[in-house]
């Protein structure tokens, strides 16, 4: 089992991270969420609660307190309380704790180098059981490559998740597309183009899979594709996983 998986790309990042938190905590796993770069803090309506850990020392007797059975913590309530569904009785509930530092009211960074080999620690001594990274930024974009200096892939990750949102497919580039000016390089296309589903694909493959496959080659990488509200985006978001195996030669 994967014990730190990094999430990359663009179209809901923050939304999957939230979704497998939640599945984390029905399932009786520690979870801790943070990411490597900015990540929008979760918008939980709770008077009173902070939903940061900002010390790996609070954060390690979070997670010992789940181990002692005392009771969860505010953000592990509300994942519970707000999921479709409920853990089943027999299953004692995790724990998410997310951690990081605020540098707005909407946003947090992550941990320093000297906090993460900590964290690192944590997972070595199965206090956590998973780590999940926002590693990567797309200024709520569907459609992204990264820069020179992204994603931003911490030591020990082996996962890595690419994600890309459908809602930029048949849109022009300029108006769904971060790093715009990458983006047309690698498609030769200009800014008012049409992303197509074959833009997608060689998006995909080129600016993410490829170059990580080299930089980390022992992690798993798993591609999702991200926004499929209706059927015809389903079947669109089929096409292109052909499309990425053949532009691979998987």
């Amino acid at each position: 089992m994967s014990k730190i998986i990094a999430y990359v790309g663009a179209g809901g990042k923050t939304t999957s991270i939230i979704r497998e938190a939640r599945r984390c905590v029905l399932a009786g796993e520690k979870v801790l969420v943070t990411t490597t770069t900015h990540m929008r803090q979760p918008q939980i309506e709770r008077e009173g609660t902070d939903l940061l850990t900002e010390t790996v020392f609070e954060a390690k007797k979070q997670f010992e307190a789940l181990n002692q059975h005392e009771a969860p913590n505010q953000l592990e309530k509300v994942l519970l309380e707000s999921g479709s569904c409920r853990q089943p009785e027999e299953t004692k509930p995790g724990i998410a704790v997310w951690y990081g530092h605020p540098v707005s009211e909407q946003k947090f960074e992550g941990p320093s180098e000297e906090e993460w080999t900590e964290l690192c620690k944590l997972v070595d001594k199965n206090l956590i059981d998973k780590i999940l990274v926002e590693a990567d930024g797309s200024k709520c974009l569907p459609v992204k490559i990264p820069a020179s200096h992204e994603p931003v892939i911490p030591v020990g990750t082996d996962k890595i998740i690419i994600l890309m949102g459908m809602r930029g497919l048949g849109k022009p580039l300029k108006t769904v597309c971060h790093r715009l000016s990458l983006v047309c390089g690698l498609l030769k296309k200009e800014p008012d183009s049409i992303l197509t589903e074959q833009d997608i694909a060689l998006l995909i493959i080129e600016g993410y899979v490829k170059p990580l496959r080299k930089a980390y080659p022992a992690a798993e990488i798993e591609v999702y594709l991200s926004q499929l509200e209706s059927h015809e985006l389903t079947q669109a978001a089929e096409r292109i996983e052909g499309c990425c195996s053949e532009i691979s030669g998987q």
